[in-house]
């Protein structure tokens, strides 16, 4: 073991070299990072029933014991199941700053890259999108947003303006830059929309989405791409 830490866990089998090791969440991100030879499993005793096993893993695996620095186990022994144990459970405050600590560790550059690499060019699908938006919608509808009030620090607004020294806007996002001060909803602009296919024009962008049945969000996305509606030249008197 490379840390020298611990995992305390309940399997039931017919057969002892079943290849199993552990399989808390925690342990098994350890076991991908640093190969199942890094680590060596030890049967503390044999039980005729498994609830007798999960009794004795509720004995070791307590509050206590989770709060250690040195051991992979995050939930209650004694119920079986991920997350099972940990319903309805309330940390107390030096378990939330020992999980804190804990999980505050910077990530390696290599990591980093890889998350970026792995996110980098995905694309969700229309029907997705719209999902997210509504959702989102409905619940900021009785939700304060979690940005609401917030200002940057002095220095972090030197730093993002710095950043933005030398960048062009283009005259569409100088458009929507406008009407968002304005307080006015890209999606309800006066700007006339056309069906590609069948020439049909439409009054808004809202009016299209009206007509095709499709969430907001879709719609913009429809725009964006240009395969099936486009803004039509000519703004509504």
């Amino acid at each position: 073991m490379i840390y020298n830490k611990t995992y305390i866990g309940v399997h039931s089998t017919d057969k002892i070299d079943d290849g199993y090791i552990g399989s808390g969440r925690i342990f098994k991100r350890a076991l991908r990072k640093y190969g199942s030879e890094n680590f060596t499993r030890e049967i503390i005793v044999f039980f005729g029933k498994r609830k007798d096993a999960l009794k004795a893993e509720s004995w070791i695996v307590t509050d206590e014991f989770i709060a250690k620095n040195s051991n992979y186990n995050v939930t209650l022994g004694g119920k079986g199941g991920i997350g099972l144990s940990n319903k309805g459970r309330k940390l107390t405050l030096e378990q939330r700053k020992t999980r804190a600590i804990n999980s505050s560790r910077p990530c390696k550059e290599s990591t980093k890259k890889k998350i970026g690499d792995a996110h980098r060019g995905r694309k969700y699908s229309d029907e997705l999108v719209a999902q997210m938006s509504e959702r989102f919608t409905e619940y900021y509808k009785t939700h304060p947003h979690p940005l609401k009030g917030f200002r940057h620090s002095e220095e972090t607004r030197k730093k993002m303006g710095k950043a933005r020294i030398g960048t062009k806007l283009s005259e569409e996002t100088k458009r929507k830059m406008s009407l968002a001060k304005k307080g006015i909803p890209l999606i309800h602009t006066r700007k006339k929309v056309i069906d590609i296919n069948t020439g049909r024009i439409f009054a808004s962008c809202k009016e299209a989405g009206n007509y095709f049945g499709i969430h907001k969000a879709t719609t913009l996305r429809w725009l964006k791409k240009g395969d099936k509606i486009r803004y039509y030249e000519g703004e509504i008197s």
